[in-house]
């Protein structure tokens, strides 16, 4: 399904952020959207992780199949965050 409206990636899609630009843009543009694990099935979500290589060049792969090869954006929103105080896996030695 090769899409005739421009594409926009956005990361951390399903975020406040990430869900509130898409529902802007859903007029004009497909939207494709790249999150860990999808809960909105249907959504034009694909489970991606971030900080994996491997990971990200399947999600890819995935919308060059069905969106086609042309992103007109791509919108960064992913990030890691955390509330509680810990040290995050990045920082832990």
């Amino acid at each position: 399904m090769v899409s005739q409206k421009p594409i926009v990636l956005i990361t951390g899609y399903e975020g406040r952020i990430g869900n509130a630009i898409a529902g802007e843009l859903a007029g004009a543009y497909t939207i494709v959207g790249l999150e860990r694990e999808c809960h909105k099935q249907g959504s034009g979500c694909i489970n991606a992780d971030i900080t994996s290589s491997e990971s990200l060049e399947h999600a890819l792969a995935q919308v060059c199949r069905h969106y086609g090869p042309r992103l007109t954006s791509v919108i960064h929103l992913a990030a890691f965050y955390d509330f509680s105080g810990e040290p995050s896996r990045s920082t832990k030695r």
